[in-house]
This record gives structure tokens, C-alpha cells and sequence, in this order.
């Protein structure tokens, strides 16, 4: 082995000339050194030499040994002269060649690698130590092959973090081995990221996505640092996950709104709605809370939980019923209850409302006539003249008058003294109840809280979001510790097995009453309205309480959060579970048999790219680390009779924005199936974060929090399908 640095044996007297703050080259012909520059490393042929060196002006020098064996470089350091590594003029090719040497000295040498395999890539300076001081273990530290009392440690690179093509990780294998300890000598090392090179990862079990580009992998420090693959992947997701934006601003960006208020209202004894505006002018999201025994599996007598049954988009509209006697009568108008009717041509029934839309009731006979109906003078836009003739003899109820502007209006209905051929008469009939229906937008105007009386609430959904009696929010499957024979079947929300304890609505932050409004008695309206529920977990097996839950529905104008916090009150067994579950709507309510429908066959993970659903029962799609979901569908094409109509202007944006949090912080081993799914039913496309699966034992006073937000958006013309394909 020849060395790198030779030099003239005595240099006393010249030092100030040949060693300055500069270089030297040197060569060596047997005993003959030559210098051929200025150097700062000082050189010496002695311990004794090296000792008496001024450390003030000389911080550096190389022992050159008589016996012209490996020079060696030290450095003042702390008082003390430190020996240092010296790179010797060797490159191994790959590790095979490194490894098969002779020659080395344990704590001089440093090897230039230049790449691991032939062709692979993956070089770096590996020191040469003792194999009896560390743990070889194929990757970063490397076992001699010829002189097994040495080993090669891999060196922290001076440009940049550890990759794994150094370590040999496989691009093309199952190496979660590899990963793992690309990992944990990162963080054992003290350095705060490493590198995952270009490669297809695609058959490692699911661990590796598909890479088109190299990612920093962040690593968290000390105890946060856990021996699994799932965290080696939540790490690296969640990196590449912040360098990627939101579609949030996207959506948003397309329709404008200047809604602002939500709306409360009761819609019966088991049920409440909370009406949001969407980005459309025209609609609102409405959310249904239900707690109806039948939404329930499990046993009976519970005071079940509010849980979200349904999501529409709705012209959501209050109304108020106008009988025939409060409208303004001119000419014979005779009671035949609970009806009054006139037969004579020009007679009138006027009323002036404020609303936006307008329902007339009327009887439909054999003897009925022919009316005009005029809204502000001018002829109706939906029925501007009725046939009232047929033969049900009942009432029927139809739309006169929509899109009107919010003021008021009037509305003049006219006997003409015309009717069917087969009519035996001109009469006209009006309800004495509701002949007219006024329908009232929700309103929108600033200010306190407010509580208005109406007759009812229409809620005309041209689209359903939410499948019905399908959960948004949890499941746990377990059993108590100690109960090894007892089930684990999923319990909480739609599962049943849960008692509610609470619950309270706060409108703009002041606590209202929320279940001792009379169905359609009134509504209550806020720029933010939260509804706070607590219950408890029980279990068929087993007595008592097993956990504490609160769950915060928030709304606003920015669509909908969910909040949850679960604590458990005894020790138990997991089998598995779910922080947050949220469902789109695949087919129309209920659930349309075929495939592809409704409006959502496709899924937009960020992170990891478009994926089409919608192409089989109960597949699933991801398995991945991702805080956002899009749902949303291409536009109708002939032959797809099932597909809503205007299926690529809807969309459901689900953000998980504490991914980390709710998963636990990965404190466990689980397997490749946990993270953030899609199930892919044909009536409904689920979004599941699993982070329990194989969870095993957890303490009492352990638990977890989930957090989502949703936001539904409408573009019209296949707006948010153009905008995000």
C-alpha cells in the first residue's frame, strides 16, 4: 500500500516558510522526499517531535515512522492530539472488494467506496474498526470477508443524509429489513433525515408506493423512532405529504358564495338537521342527525347517540301554509270544507307574501274549472293556467311559482268560467288550510341568535353526499383484558352498544336548548353552530362502562369538523378499529344495484394520485398515509343509465389534517393494512383511518382522538371533475 503523504525528514528551521497556512504535496523515492508546495499539516518523525510543536501557530501534523509504514495525521483538539482517519489511495468498487482486502488498520483507514453493487450506485467512505466494537448488520456496518477482525462502518456524508441505495436497500424485493435500519442507524447517528432513492417499491407488500422522484424521509427523534415498517412508511409519507398542496384552494377557488349562516332545526323527536352553505349560491348541505332505535345494532333500551344518517345538497326552505280564508276573496266564494270554491269567470284570491317559491293546493273534480295564476302582474313561470278537472277527487299540491327574488310578491289566482270538455262545472277549490304554501330561503342576515316560528321545513335534495344509516365517525372491536373467551365485535356509533350521556348545541357559542323544540316549531341561526355529545361504550359480554367518548360536530361556512376523544375505563383486548370513518355516496338514497352510479367512481388521494372506484364490490383501494381524500366522479357518458346526471360537478374533500395524532402515533406494530382506505361498494365509497388493528392490550386511562373536516363542493358542467383531473 503506498502512502499519501511522504516528506523530508527534518524540516527545523524552516517551518514558518514550508508550513504557513497553505498545503504541501509530497512524493517519495526510498528515502529521498520532496516537497513540492507549501502545507499547513506540520510533519513530524516522532511522538517527542509532535509534543513539542507550538500549538498556538501548528494545530496539525502528520507522523512520518522511520520504518516508511502508513503515515499518521493528528490534530490539537481540546488539549489534547487527536489521531485521525486517513483516506488512503484506495477505491474498492464495490462491497465484495472492500470487504475481500488485506492491509487494513482498524481506526486509520477510510475507504472511498465507490458503489455498493456494480451498477447499482450507493458509494461513501467507510471507516475501517475492529469488528469486535460494533454489530454488523449488512447495511451501514459490514463484517470483513478475508480479515474477520475488522469491520466497514458507513461514514455521514459531507453533502447530504444517508440514501438507501448505500445501504442496499431493494428496490425491487420485500426489504422492510432494509428500510428499518436505514431508519434507526439515521437516528442513532444523530441525523435528522435520510434518503429513499428513485426506484419502483411496488412489491413491497404494500410498505413502498410507487417513486417517480427521490424524498426526504423526516425522522423523529429518540422514543418516537418505533421498530415497524408501518412507521418507517408513516414517516416518509407524511414528509412528501407536505410538499404536496391541498386541492382545498382549488375547489374553493371554483364558485363563489356569500353565505354565512348555518341553521339548526328539529325535524322530530329521534332527529335534527344542521344546514350549511356550500360554495353554490343556490343550495346548502344538510346534514341529518338521527337517533332512531333502528339505526342501532345491539341491545335494546339505550338512549342511542345522535349520529350523521344523511348528507344532501338541498334547496333547504322554510314554509308557512296560507288557507284560502287569510287570502283576499272578491266576488262568490262559497265554503265546502275544507275547501272554498267559486264558479264565476273573473272572481279573485289575492295574497301577498314574502318568499322565493310558491305552492298552490287545490282539489281536483269532476266538476272543477279552469284558473289563471299571475305572480306581480305577470303570468306564473311554472303553472300560469290550471286545469283543476279529474276524476281523484282529491287534493293535489303543485309548484306555481319558483326562483323568485326574496321580497315580497303577489299572487292573484283567477276563475277564467272555462273548464275541461268533460267538466260538468267552473268551479275552482281552494284549501282552507294551505292553498297557498310560501316557501322562505333560510336566512342569511347577521346578528344574534335568532329563534323564528314556521310551519314546516322542505329540504329538496337533488343530491345525496351520505348514504343513509352508514357511520361517519368510529368502531372498535374489543373485549375486555381479562375475558379471553368474549367477542370483539365493533361497537360505538351505528354498532350500537353506546349510551349517550349529554349533549348540547352552542350556536355562535351560546348553549341553546336543543330537544325541547315541537317538530317544525322553530330554527335557530349562527355564523358557527357545535353540537357536543358524550356517551358511553358498553359491551354484550361483559357489565359496565368501557370507555368515555366525546365528539364535537362543528359548522360554518367553511363546511364541517369533527372532533372525537375516547378514553378507556377498563383494560382491554383490541382486535381492531377505526378514528374516522366518512362515506360518499356511490348510488342515489338507498343504493342502486349496478355499477358504475351515482355520482362519486373516483378517489383523489393526495400523495399517491387518481385512483378510479367504482369497478367492483368491496374492493379497496390506498392503505396509505394521506390527509386528504377526494371523492368525486367523471361526467355521464351513454350506457351508464345509473350515474347521476350531473355526477362531475359534485365532490366530498375529507382532511384528516392531524393524521399523526389520530393514528396513535403509531405506538404499536400493525400491519400493512393500517393507515388511511377507500372500501369500494357499489352504493357507497367508505374512507376508513384504521389505526387499531392487532392493537392488543391497552390500559385503562389509555385511549385516542380522531379529527376530519368535510367539505362538500357543486360546480356546474363537470365543474369539479375539469378542475382536478
Amino acid at each position: 500500500m503506498t502512502a499519501q503523504r511522504t516528506v523530508k525528514k527534518s524540516l527545523i528551521g524552516q517551518e514558518d516558510i514550508l508550513y504557513g497556512e497553505s498545503s504541501v504535496t509530497q512524493s517519495r523515492a526510498g528515502n529521498n522526499y520532496t516537497i513540492n508546495e507549501v502545507r499547513n499539516i506540520y510533519p513530524v518523525n516522532s511522538l517527542a517531535e509532535r509534543d513539542a510543536l507550538d500549538t498556538a501557530k501548528f494545530t496539525k501534523c502528520t507522523h512520518y515512522k522511520a520504518d516508511g509504514t502508513q503515515p499518521i495525521d493528528y490534530e490539537y483538539i481540546g488539549g489534547v492530539w487527536t489521531q485521525l482517519t486517513i483516506e488512503v489511495d484506495v477505491q474498492p468498487a464495490t462491497i465484495i472488494e472492500m470487504t475481500s482486502n488485506t492491509g487494513y488498520t482498524a481506526g486509520l483507514n477510510g475507504l472511498n467506496l465507490k458503489e455498493r453493487t456494480t451498477g447499482s450506485g450507493g458509494g461513501g467512505i467507510y471507516d475501517v474498526v475492529l469488528a469486535s466494537s460494533v454489530t454488523p448488520n449488512t447495511y451501514n456496518i459490514i463484517a470483513g470477508v478475508v480479515d474477520t477482525s475488522l469491520a466497514f462502518v458507513l461514514r455521514k456524508n459531507t453533502d447530504g443524509p444517508w440514501t438507501s441505495d448505500q445501504f442496499g436497500v431493494s428496490k425491487v424485493a420485500t426489504d422492510v429489513p432494509g428500510f428499518q435500519a436505514l431508519i434507526d442507524q439515521t437516528s442513532a447517528a444523530g441525523m435528522s433525515e435520510c434518503v429513499i432513492s428513485n426506484g419502483d417499491y411496488s412489491t413491497t407488500t404494500g410498505a413502498i408506493d410507487n417513486d417517480t422522484t427521490e424524498t426526504n424521509v423526516i425522522l423523529e427523534r429518540g422514543a418516537e423512532i418505533k421498530t415497524s415498517q408501518f412507521n418507517w412508511r408513516v414517516s416518509r409519507r407524511t414528509t412528501e405529504l407536505a410538499k404536496q398542496g391541498s386541492l382545498k384552494p382549488v375547489l374553493d377557488s371554483l364558485l363563489a358564495t356569500t353565505k354565512q349562516r348555518v341553521t339548526l332545526v328539529e325535524d322530530s323527536a329521534t332527529r335534527f338537521e344542521v344546514i350549511a352553505p356550500l360554495n353554490d349560491e343556490g343550495a346548502n348541505g344538510v346534514w341529518r342527525f338521527d337517533n332512531a332505535e333502528g339505526n342501532f345494532d345491539g341491545s335494546s333500551g339505550f338512549t342511542r347517540p345522535y349520529i350523521i344518517t344523511s348528507i344532501a345538497r338541498s334547496l333547504a326552505e322554510t314554509y308557512d301554509n296560507v288557507g284560502v280564508a287569510a287570502m283576499t276573496l272578491v266576488g262568490t266564494w262559497v265554503v265546502s270544507a275544507p275547501y272554498q270554491y267559486s264558479l264565476t269567470a273573473t272572481d279573485t284570491a289575492t295574497y301577498v307574501f314574502t318568499g322565493t317559491r310558491l305552492r298552490l293546493d287545490y282539489l281536483e273534480a269532476t266538476n272543477a274549472g279552469i284558473a289563471t295564476i299571475t305572480i306581480d302582474g305577470a303570468p306564473a313561470n311554472l303553472v300560469p293556467t290550471l286545469d283543476c278537472y279529474g276524476v281523484s277527487g282529491s287534493t293535489i299540491s303543485v309548484d306555481v311559482a319558483d326562483e323568485l327574488t326574496d321580497a315580497t310578491h303577489t299572487v292573484v289566482v283567477t276563475v277564467t268560467g272555462t273548464k275541461h270538455a268533460s267538466s260538468s262545472d267552473f268551479r275552482i277549490y281552494i284549501h282552507d288550510v294551505q292553498g297557498l304554501r310560501v316557501y322562505t330561503p333560510l336566512t342569511d342576515a347577521a346578528g344574534s341568535t335568532v329563534k323564528t316560528a314556521f310551519d314546516g321545513f322542505s329540504n329538496v335534495a337533488s343530491t345525496y353526499y351520505k348514504l343513509t344509516n352508514s357511520a361517519m365517525d368510529y368502531a372498535i372491536a374489543f373485549r375486555l383484558n381479562s375475558s379471553g373467551a368474549a367477542s370483539t365485535p365493533f361497537i360505538g356509533s351505528v354498532h350500537g352498544y353506546e349510551e349517550r350521556q349529554t349533549i348540547i348545541a352552542y350556536v355562535d357559542g351560546k348553549d341553546i336548548s336543543l330537544l325541547d323544540i315541537a317538530p317544525y316549531d322553530g330554527m335557530f341561526t349562527g355564523s358557527t353552530i357545535q353540537i357536543v355529545q358524550t356517551t358511553k361504550i358498553r359491551h354484550p359480554d361483559d357489565s359496565g362502562d368501557f370507555a368515555d367518548v366525546t365528539i364535537t360536530h362543528t359548522f360554518s361556512k367553511h363546511g364541517y369538523t369533527q372532533g372525537t376523544s375516547w378514553t378507556w375505563l377498563k383494560d382491554v383486548y383490541i382486535a381492531n378499529g377505526y378514528s374516522q370513518m366518512a362515506v360518499g355516496q356511490g348510488g342515489l338514497l338507498g343504493g342502486i344495484p349496478g355499477d358504475p352510479n351515482g355520482w362519486c367512481n373516483r378517489a383523489y388521494f393526495r400523495g399517491l394520485g387518481q385512483l378510479d372506484v367504482g369497478t367492483g364490490d368491496v374492493s379497496e383501494h390506498g392503505h396509505v398515509i394521506t390527509p386528504e381524500i377526494l371523492l368525486y366522479g367523471t361526467p355521464k357518458e351513454a350506457g351508464e343509465p345509473n350515474r347521476d346526471a350531473d355526477s362531475g360537478a359534485h365532490g366530498m374533500l375529507i382532511n384528516f389534517f392531524d393524521i399523526e395524532r389520530s393514528l396513535g402515533r403509531f405506538d404499536h406494530n400493525q400491519t400493512i393494512l393500517d393507515g388511511v382506505w377507500l372500501q369500494d361498494n357499489t352504493t357507497k365509497k367508505k374512507v376508513y383511518v384504521q389505526n387499531y388493528r392487532n392493537k392488543g392490550t391497552t390500559l385503562t386511562g389509555d385511549g385516542f382522538v380522531g379529527s376530519m373536516s368535510i367539505r362538500l363542493y357543486y360546480s356546474p358542467n363537470d365543474g369539479v371533475y375539469n378542475a382536478v383531473r
